[in-house]
């Protein structure tokens, strides 16, 4: 079930509920155009499972997936030099991204190592199951369940209890299945040789856990649903997650790095004015707009939408 939990939120931002479109952020004063409302540093990471070999190797970063500079170390600060790992061929682009990768040395090399952190609990997983999880997730090319497990083992690294687990509980989901069968036409066949894959994942999935966490079939077609839809590159945020989409967002999410972002203003936004992203190019006409969102499942019909007559289009894929 959904969590109620609510992260963290910054100044001049606020949490509101409604029954009819669920929760949304709202300014609750003033933001000037340009104006930076909030930073965030994401929960999850998650590299595409395209390079999952080359990090392996050690060329790029275990955590982020940035490729690490090995010959120019001395022109770097100390907290951008590179770290290798001590137990395989593995390497991290910073020191901050060996800081943030909590499940490394359990998951690959069955052994945790010391933190100041006493709240993190012990990651007991078949390390032979989860590299064969990998390779599947790469053979696939399958980014969202290689991101959804790893937003699993971080929460049960963080325990259920914890701050993290709740954010993450607490992130809009949809089945996985559901969303599939909503958008996508592929016949029974089709849809068959879909599931085949899915539970072949689920399998791997089940038993790298399984020495701490008994996965239901159903909890992973969620989670997977879930991470389709609130990641933005691979990397899931806590609040992020919970702004709402409109074709004319007043909000743009500026990168400062591999994996920060500030949320900035792209208009005067006014007190009690809700906060938009956009799921899509805003820059596409009606018709593409709602294509592209028909993926997400559902139909926008924002004021932009409504304005471009969005009752009278008809999708067909």
């Amino acid at each position: 079930d959904r969590s109620d939990y609510v992260p963290t939120l910054g100044p001049g931002i606020r949490l509101v509920g409604t029954k009819k479109r669920g929760r949304g952020l709202y300014a609750s004063k003033k933001f000037n155009k340009g104006d930076v409302i909030w930073t965030e540093e994401p929960l999850v990471v998650a590299p595409d499972v395209g390079y999952l070999d080359i990090i392996r190797n050690g060329d790029m970063c275990r955590y982020c997936g940035k490729p690490v500079l090995k010959g120019v170390t001395s022109l770097l600060r100390k907290e951008d030099q590179y770290v290798q790992c001590n137990k395989c061929a593995a390497n991290w682009c910073s020191k901050s991204c060996r800081r943030s990768d909590l499940v490394h040395d359990e998951l690959v090399h069955g052994t945790r190592e010391p933190t100041k952190d006493k709240s993190l609990k012990h990651l007991n997983v078949s390390r032979f199951h989860w590299e064969l999880f990998e390779q599947f997730a790469n053979r696939n090319n399958w980014n969202a369940v290689y991101l959804y497990a790893l937003m699993l083992v971080n929460k049960l690294k963080h325990g259920k209890d914890s701050e993290f687990a709740k954010t993450i509980d607490g992130l809009a989901y949809v089945n996985q299945e559901k969303r599939q069968e909503s958008v996508l036409d592929l016949g029974s066949l089709g849809f068959e040789q879909l599931e085949q894959v899915w539970k072949e994942g689920y399998a791997l999935l089940k038993e790298a856990l399984k020495p701490s966490y008994n996965l239901s079939y159903e909890e992973y077609l969620n989670g997977i649903g879930c991470a389709n839809i609130n990641n933005i590159q691979l990397r899931i945020y806590g609040i992020y997650a919970m702004v709402n989409h409109n074709c004319d967002p007043n909000i743009e999410i500026v990168h400062n790095n591999w994996t920060t972002f500030k949320a900035v203003a792209k208009r005067d936004i006014e007190p009690n004015e809700e906060l938009y992203t956009t799921y899509v190019n805003p820059e596409d006409n009606l018709k593409e707009r709602q294509t592209s969102l028909y993926y997400w499942g559902f139909i926008c019909r924002c004021e932009r939408c409504k304005r471009e007559g969005v009752e009278n289009l008809k999708i067909t894929l």
